[in-house]
């Protein structure tokens, strides 16, 4: 039999030191029934056994009738533990440390449980591993109940002893749960972030290539870089003419004006040693108007800016310097690939003859309108890289009824007609008239309008200077019901940046980019709800839509051969009005953008730059979260370098928030925040950063947890409704 000792017990000042044998027959006590007495598994021989029930009586009659110690331990403070004293025991025994290593042995068990797998998401292995429910050791379960039995016992024989031990396990079991939990949550989060940013979606031609056996993806980004290169000569000479058979009206008509513009500055934009680096197909996507192809193009350049006077560089580097295009080609559907040259090479796809333009995009042979889409593959757009987003038209509100109504109906030529819209204005605002701006504007707006087409007292001209234009998308569209006489609308979002200038015109005007500022807005298109769209017609819009007969360079608001009215709508779309941008909100898992202007945008992402700057520099993780910000409102790299900039010189001062930019300010913070639960949590140099982005806004600490454990919450049940639709996806 072997024999335990059991010391060091204290109370109320005696010391007593006492010696059981393991197993043996204590005092009854009234909760020692058979039934109820367990054995606690302490060893691998049968002396090591003790039973349980009698080892809680013997700590009790330990208390009360033990004889005074043989040995007392003088060298030991006692210690103080709810009216009870115990002192450190010269040895611990065996069996007590047995009870208390099964007992951290069991709340670790309880730690597993709450873990997916009970490793974390490993769900077996070779070498008899098994996942945490189906391999191991089948006696977890009964270890678990046995434990959980002996804190009964010992809470109700001793309660002063088992409920803390109770309180304590669970205060471990819970944190330790929402210790687990909360890595998960960061683990789900930050691996469907990665999956996202680094999967490259499979693009999916083989529709197209399944009606047009001959199309090779390979040879077609081989003539888009050809046509690349094309225009880049052309816009350095500032004559579209040789490039013109391949590009759309409106992008024909818009080059032609901002070329017009530069003329009037007296300066050039040349473009030398230009390389492309980098060309492929990123999207396509098909409708009953047109096949669409979107090219990425990476090139470089020696961008700079010239004086037609002299030849002088007045702006620009030495340094060839990178850039990104995303470029969209246009073909009618059922149109088939021919092993003949084409419209990019200089050939006309309908009579194979060398093309001479004739009335704008009629070839000189046999006057087919070549650039309609009707023959080969039609340049429609160009897009900056960061702004680009894939074509989404499922998600265009009010786009499924107008076509329904109006078959004809196509975004790729209602975004065309908007984006020489835009320029139109700008070249009424910089020459001061407002005849460039009547054939494309309703006469309502005309009225509203008139004093930004008109000199002021001096002569100087008020404009937007140094415009760009990063992306042209439809929004929304709303249409009547089929017979119903009254107006449609389409509401159109440019992207653009510029800065505004006063000059007597024409004069030299270096471009000065550092002052531009990002703006978006929407166009509003109106057009009597009986008009049908005439898809032969998308693609060449600087034509009149009744004879047919191509505009003057300055086109009037009637034509001038058959006397049509050119901006009533009452025959094709005309712009109405112009209107801050502004989002709907959004989920948190939706792809489209929330609800604030772009002016607001700017400004907050400006006082976030500056609240940077208080400790005198940006360190990496806060330009990161920056570029993500200005990425996903659209402004460009450059304009964020130049805020930069700015705000490092003291010369950036951004408007102050109004009462109604409350709403707008909060969303911005909330995009924030979802850029920093990117990567699963929000760290410390993130939080501090928010902390005083939520004070310069006027709101509390507390509103920013609040609003980050919303959001982390909302984008772990989206990542894991992807997850699951994926792996369903996947059988």
């Amino acid at each position: 039999m072997t024999t335990t000792r059991f010391e060091g017990y204290e109370r109320t000042g005696s010391k007593h030191s006492t010696t059981f044998e393991a197993g043996c027959r204590l005092p009854p006590a009234p909760l020692a029934s058979p039934k109820r007495s367990g054995h606690f598994f302490a060893g691998n021989s049968d002396a090591d056994l003790i039973d349980f029930g009698g080892f809680l009586r013997m700590i009790s009659y330990m208390s009360r009738h033990s004889p005074a110690p043989k040995t007392p331990c003088k060298a030991r403070q006692p210690k103080s533990l709810f009216g009870l004293k115990f002192i450190s025991p010269t040895r611990t025994p065996q069996p007590v440390k047995r009870l208390l290593l099964a007992l951290i042995f069991a709340s670790a068990a309880l730690e597993a449980f709450g873990r997916a797998g009970g490793g974390g998401g490993y769900s077996g292995g070779s070498s008899g591993g098994g996942s945490f429910s189906g391999g191991g050791s089948s006696g977890g379960g009964e270890g678990i109940g046995m434990l959980i039995y002996f804190l009964i016992r010992l809470c109700v024989e001793m309660p002063l002893v088992g409920i803390p031990l109770v309180i304590g396990i669970l205060t471990i079991f819970f944190s330790s749960q929402r210790q687990v939990h909360s890595a998960r949550v960061t683990r789900t989060i930050r691996n469907e972030t990665a999956r996202i940013r680094t999967s490259t979606p499979t693009l999916n031609i083989s529709d197209l290539q399944q009606r047009d056996p001959g199309f090779d993806p390979e040879a077609f980004v081989d003539r888009c870089q050809q046509a690349f290169l094309e225009i880049q000569t052309a816009w350095s000479n500032q004559d579209m003419t040789p490039a013109r058979r391949f590009i759309s009206d409106g992008i024909f008509s818009r080059f032609q004006i901002q070329i017009d513009m530069q003329k009037g500055c007296g300066i050039r934009n040349h473009m030398e040693d230009v390389t492309v680096t980098d060309a492929r197909l990123v999207s396509f996507h098909s409708d009953p108007a047109f096949d669409t192809l979107h090219v990425l193009i990476s090139a470089t350049a020696i961008d700079t800016t010239v004086s037609l006077e002299n030849g002088k560089q007045l702006a620009g580097s030495k340094q060839p310097e990178p850039f990104s295009e995303v470029w969209t080609f246009l073909r009618r559907p059922g149109i088939q690939t021919s092993s003949a040259d084409g419209l990019i090479e200089g050939f006309c796809p309908n009579c194979g003859a060398p093309v001479t333009l004739l009335d704008r995009g009629a070839c000189g042979s046999c006057r087919a309108v070549v650039n309609s889409g009707a023959y080969d593959w039609v340049l429609s757009e160009i897009t900056q890289l960061e702004a680009w987003r894939p074509p989404q038209p499922e998600h265009i509100p009010g786009l499924n009824d107008m076509q329904t109504k109006d078959p004809g109906f196509c975004l790729q030529a209602i975004e065309d007609r908007t984006s020489v819209f835009f320029w139109r204005l700008r070249a009424g605002e910089f020459f001061a008239d407002a005849d460039r701006v009547a054939a494309v504007a309703h006469p309502d707006f005309l009225s509203q309008q008139a004093e930004d087409f008109m000199p002021d007292n001096e002569g100087r001209h008020h404009f937007q200077a140094d415009a760009a234009v990063g992306a042209v998308d439809v929004s929304e569209v709303h249409s009547l019901p089929e017979g119903e006489k009254g107006i449609d609308h389409v509401r159109v979002r440019v992207r653009w940046s510029s800065h505004p200038d006063t000059q007597h015109i024409p004069a030299t005007l270096p471009p000065r980019y550092e002052l531009s500022r990002f703006r978006e807005h929407d166009f509003v298109l109106i057009r009597n709800s009986s008009v049908r769209s005439q898809i032969s017609r998308a693609l060449v819009s600087d034509h009149c839509p009744g004879c047919g007969a191509p505009h003057t360079p300055i086109p009037r608001a009637t034509c001038e051969y058959c006397g049509l009215p050119q901006n009533d709508g009452s025959h094709d779309w005309v712009l109405h009005s112009i209107e801050p941008a502004q989002y709907r909100q959004r989920s948190v898992a939706s792809t489209s953008d929330a609800a604030f202007s772009a002016e607001a945008s700017e400004s907050l992402l400006a006082a976030t730059i500056q609240l940077m700057l208080a400790d005198g520099h940006i360190d990496g993780k806060e330009l990161q979260l920056l570029q993500k910000t200005a990425n996903r409102r659209g402004i460009p790299p450059e304009d964020l370098d130049r805020m930069i900039q700015q705000a490092r010189n003291g010369t950036y001062r951004a408007a102050p928030l109004q009462p109604n930019d409350y709403e707008q300010s909060t969303e911005f913070l909330r995009e924030l925040v979802r850029m920093c639960l990117a990567d699963g949590k929000v760290v410390p140099a993130e939080r501090k950063l928010l902390h005083a982005l939520v004070a310069h806004l006027g709101y509390a600490n507390a509103d920013l947890d609040i609003m980050i454990r919303k959001e982390r919450t909302a984008l772990y049940q989206s990542a894991k409704s992807q997850r699951r639709a994926r792996r369903k996806e996947n059988g």
